[in-house]
């Protein structure tokens, strides 16, 4: 609807590039200061970058469509007769180990306090019916924090948009490891230490992805 009394003039461009802003460069909505539990499987060097505070920022679209994404599980478990809902996207933490998480959902099934983790993921990760090993351990430490014995990891399909449910539950090994690290990161930015490099060389598939890449390597390539 387009006359004159519907206007695109200065003050709408000056929204407009605000909020565009916010969305192309998104924003810190966490301390540096503390590991986040997404982290808690990626490479030593990329988690002290974060806690260092070279760059740590959440994308606000995809904030928002993870939220959205939540809210819809949220009303698809409630549905049932198995799952009796508590609370969604709660932050937990343990100070000793300076660690934090958001849970996405957590209730109830058969009396028994659970939380579950939603993630969207590719076809291919998707018929491979298999849990990703960096989801299973941010779940399990989740568990942890917030002091439940039984979790759901729930990967939705980007493309057909089916569903498949994985229950996981404690391993005190990984629980071990991972507060073991946790600990060694606490130290490392305490003392200004930078962790041992994980790989050998900058081609590792972790290091093509990581955003830290170029910091992490630049003393090796400057040798």
């Amino acid at each position: 609807m387009q006359n004159d009394f519907v206007l695109r003039d200065k003050f709408t461009k000056k929204f407009e590039l605000d909020i565009e802003t916010l969305f192309t460069n998104g924003y810190n909505d966490l301390c540096h200061e503390v590991v986040y539990s997404s982290y808690v499987a990626k490479c030593d060097r990329r988690v002290f970058y974060t806690l260092s505070g070279v760059e740590s920022s959440v994308n606000l679209r995809k904030k928002m469509h993870h939220s959205y994404m939540i809210k819809k599980w949220v009303e698809i478990l409630s549905k049932g007769k198995l799952f009796n809902f508590l609370a969604k996207e709660f932050i937990v933490a343990d100070q000793n180990y300076n660690v934090t998480s958001t849970i996405d959902i957590a209730g109830k099934v058969n009396d028994l306090k659970v939380i579950f983790m939603v993630r969207e993921v590719t076809e291919e990760v998707f018929k491979n019916e298999k849990a990703r090993r960096f989801d299973v351990v941010e779940l399990m430490t989740q568990m942890w924090l917030s002091e439940v014995n039984d979790g759901f990891l729930v990967y939705e399909s980007l493309v057909e948009k089916s569903s498949c449910v994985f229950h996981i539950v404690p391993n005190v090994s990984v629980l071990n490891a991972v507060k073991e690290k946790l600990l060694y990161l606490r130290n490392c930015k305490l003392t200004g230490t930078l962790p041992e490099q994980k790989y050998e060389n900058s081609d590792a598939d972790e290091c093509q992805e990581c955003r830290f890449r170029e910091e992490c390597w630049r003393d090796k390539r400057d040798g």
